[in-house]
């Protein structure tokens, strides 16, 4: 199936949960991808299944990516399946920080961070405004949300991630180690 693909760009656009709904410019997304597209003979664009209820696929089925799914997070094949659509590609990309991240990094995939803001709503009430990143209601939060710390990681992500490229570094890879874990 590889051989079928080409050199592949897979794509993770952050995505909603369960109960929230993750809302950002997918235009600048897609700008992003058009720019380092041509470099690729396919592009995947990884979404989680809520976004594919809620028919947030279609803007990029207009572009002819080609659109993947690990499926829902308690499928049992959930994290084998991500597993393998993350081997299928070349270079990976994203619009946010996230679990993604460490297991393409973990797998040996250079990844290139577009760091986009973001809204989340639930039940059609906004509960995180990016223009607010920062100002946490404290009740929300299990443990006490530490702005800082947030900013810091965004900050190092951005210096190892934030430039398109096709090869990992060590520094890269030492700081996924450090937030996501060892490995050997």
């Amino acid at each position: 199936f590889k051989k079928k693909l080409g050199r592949t760009l897979l794509v993770f656009p952050n995505h909603s949960s369960h109960y929230i709904e993750t809302k950002f410019d997918e235009r600048d997304l897609i700008l992003e991808i058009e720019k380092v597209k041509n470099k690729f003979d396919t592009v995947l664009v990884c979404m989680y299944w809520k976004d594919i209820l809620l028919k947030k696929e279609q803007p990029y089925k207009d572009k002819k990516y080609k659109i993947v799914t690990a499926g829902h997070i308690f499928d049992y094949n959930f994290l084998p399946r991500l597993k393998s659509i993350i081997k299928l590609a070349d270079v990976t990309m994203s619009n946010a920080i996230g679990t993604h991240m460490g297991y393409c990094v973990y797998l040996g995939k250079p990844h290139y961070l577009f760091l986009q803001k973001f809204n989340c709503v639930e039940n059609g009430k906004l509960i995180v405004d990016a223009d607010k990143l920062g100002e946490v209601d404290e009740s929300l939060c299990i443990i006490k949300y530490d702005a800082e710390f947030q900013r810091n990681i965004e900050k190092q992500a951005i210096m190892h991630f934030g430039e398109y490229k096709e090869s990992l570094t060590n520094e890269a890879i030492n700081f996924v180690k450090e937030y996501w874990g060892e490995w050997k």
